[in-house]
């Protein structure tokens, strides 16, 4: 009957420290998903503040008079910072 109690305690500290490592895997994992979701998170704020500021010298100007090149450039910082947006909530999902 002892025997049987040491075996059970031992295997008790066993999963202790099975979940405890499978814990700090996870934790691990998380953390560099969320340090890769604060970058992106930088990118996109990045991409609109030089999206405003592209456009700050056209304000007030009806659409058709910006330039095409300026507006071309507009869309595509726009793009990123939808793409790292949706990248950014994916990450989210995932540790959530």
């Amino acid at each position: 009957m002892k025997r049987f109690y040491i075996n059970e305690k031992l295997q008790v500290n066993k999963d202790y420290y099975i979940e405890s490592a499978l814990g700090n895997v996870e934790y691990e994992r998380n953390k560099k998903k969320l340090n890769r979701a604060e970058e992106l998170t930088r990118l996109s704020s990045e991409k609109r503040n030089a999206y405003i500021e592209l456009l700050k010298p056209y304000e007030g100007m009806k659409y058709a008079d910006i330039p095409f090149d300026v507006l071309n450039k507009a869309s595509a910082l726009i793009k990123e910072a939808e793409k790292a947006d949706k990248e950014y909530d994916k990450i989210m999902k995932e540790v959530l």
